[in-house]
């Protein structure tokens, strides 16, 4: 009935973040969007506007999450994070989105679901309950592998529509700087990480992985 968020995802504050928020009100303003309910931070190199599905809101529009990495928020300039937050919330500006919440609620439904690929151990009695729900659960996957297939063409195309929303205010080129910034962002993310790894098998410490991110993105 409620999806959970990842353990990393931290709550922030106004007070805390008072460049972010005034970025995320000037976009949100813009395209005459309700105020988003939170905005949590994580340490990844990520960013996305979200809901956490519900059933009910097939029927009822639910309240929208911010999520940044610091990944992003340390390396990049407020003009990219202003791209990228127009790109984001370009989703839910788009007319089709606005009459059509319960399909972008029932595509993520179905792909929380048939994500759960492993099972945790149970008792007796669990794994009974298990086995008579298993002909339905087969059932269900199959109805929303069926959703998935569909729901990802559908979101292939709202991905372009939503870079149109972002252009119309920031412009093309500050747009395609703030892609390319993101994806070689990601990319230097995970490379810092597999050298901390490395590091660690030697003992060597790194006390900030983003300082060590900006070395690589002028490095690479």
């Amino acid at each position: 009935f409620k999806t959970t968020l990842p353990k990393t995802f931290k709550p922030i504050t106004e007070l805390e973040y008072p460049a972010l928020f005034s970025i995320i009100n000037e976009v949100t303003t813009s395209l005459n969007l309700s105020p988003i309910r939170k905005v949590y931070i994580c340490p990844d190199a990520t960013a996305a506007v979200f809901i956490q599905p519900q059933l009910r809101n097939i029927l009822f529009e639910p309240n929208r999450n911010l999520v940044i990495g610091l990944g992003f928020l340390t390396q990049m300039d407020d003009d990219e994070i202003r791209a990228m937050l127009y790109h984001e919330f370009g989703h839910y500006a788009q007319v089709e989105m606005k009459n059509s919440i319960s399909v972008y609620t029932i595509g993520q439904f179905s792909r929380s679901f048939v994500s759960i690929k492993e099972l945790k151990k149970q008792g007796t009695w669990e794994t009974q309950m298990k086995l008579q729900l298993l002909l339905f659960t087969y059932f269900a996957i199959w109805i929303c592998n069926r959703i998935n297939k569909a729901y990802s063409q559908l979101a292939k195309q709202m991905e372009y529509d939503a870079d149109d929303v972002a252009i119309k205010y920031v412009g093309a080129s500050t747009l395609q700087k703030a892609l390319l910034h993101a994806a070689c962002i990601r990319y230097n993310y995970d490379v810092v990480q597999w050298g901390m790894q490395q590091l660690q098998t030697q003992k060597i410490r790194v006390d900030n992985h983003y300082l060590a991110l900006s070395f690589v993105g002028n490095y690479s």
